[in-house]
């Protein structure tokens, strides 16, 4: 198989690539030349002949949003899919991929409810209406072409940023929740996050949105206890509200908040979780690196 991807650098696209490679298939990275080149004609040739396309790419959100910041964010991913979605187009129906899967993320979720793929209650900051948009922009593929888009949860790896930054203060006695920590914090393996990545490409029958998260509904509390329990650590300062507001501004609402939500789509099709609960995540992540 022939895969095509895009955001290759981060933390999904490094696993997905290794993944796959190790499964002996072609891959076609998709770089940043690529996915802006106004003509269309690089993204042409990279796409023609590949069985799958698999776009990743979008700068971090979890950032203050200036107005800066807020156009690259945006054109990072609404524009690159535009410029992928053209050049899927263009190509013949022989030429091109028979199926599309599309980042997007739990963040268009109002906050607070219990979602399932057919929730349409979104949420109205800034993020949500970036990633409104960045499903939109995938929506006028050739009928032959399966688009499939995943809504992702909080990806956890022992490589992952938030793991990273957690880890020093709850060894160092200072680790706890965020907020009150009521918030629901969705989350899913990285091996869970590839593995249904792979199989949304290789079952004919996948296609629209998919929600990919852990099946357990977990609290940021219930997080951050299990997260200091593997490290034999105390949950006990919680990180205040106000402290990431003045960080990140506005898009620490992101933090602070949060939907929760269920995969209903993966586990009625058959999808098969390795890690579906916060213990047996937390477990592999955090025990001694193999």
């Amino acid at each position: 198989m022939k895969v095509a991807i895009s955001g290759y650098r981060g933390l999904i696209g490094q696993a997905l690539v290794a993944k796959l490679a190790g499964q002996g298939n072609e891959i076609v990275k998709l770089d940043r030349e690529s996915l802006y080149d106004a003509s269309g004609k690089k993204l042409i040739e990279k796409l023609r002949g590949t069985d799958a396309v698999v776009h990743l790419a979008g700068a971090p959100i979890l950032t203050r949003w200036t107005p800066h910041k807020k156009e690259v964010i945006y054109n990072s991913r609404v524009v690159t899919t535009r410029n992928i979605l053209h050049a899927i187009n263009q190509l013949t129906s022989v030429e091109r991929p028979s199926v599309f899967v599309g980042g997007s993320a739990i963040g268009i979720y109002e906050d607070d409810l219990t979602h399932n793929e057919t929730s349409t209650r979104y949420a109205s900051h800034f993020a949500a209406q970036v990633i409104i948009d960045w499903e939109k922009a995938s929506e006028g593929l050739e009928k032959d072409v399966r688009r499939v888009v995943v809504r992702t949860g909080l990806v956890l790896d022992r490589k992952a940023l938030l793991v990273r930054l957690l880890k020093l203060p709850f060894l160092l006695f200072l680790g706890g929740p965020v907020g009150n920590g009521s918030q629901p914090m969705p989350f899913i393996h990285i091996e869970d996050e590839t593995e249904a990545i792979l199989w949304l490409i290789q079952n004919p029958n996948a296609k629209g949105i998919y929600n990919l998260s852990a099946p357990e509904q977990v609290s940021n509390a219930q997080f951050s206890k299990v997260f200091a329990r593997q490290l034999n650590r105390p949950s006990w300062f919680p990180v205040p509200a106000f402290a990431l507001k003045l960080v990140f501004g506005k898009a620490a609402a992101m933090v602070v908040n949060s939907p929760a939500v269920i995969p209903a789509r993966l586990q009625s099709e058959g999808f098969q979780f390795s890690y579906p609960t916060i213990r047996e995540t937390l477990a592999e992540i955090l025990s001694p690196a193999k």
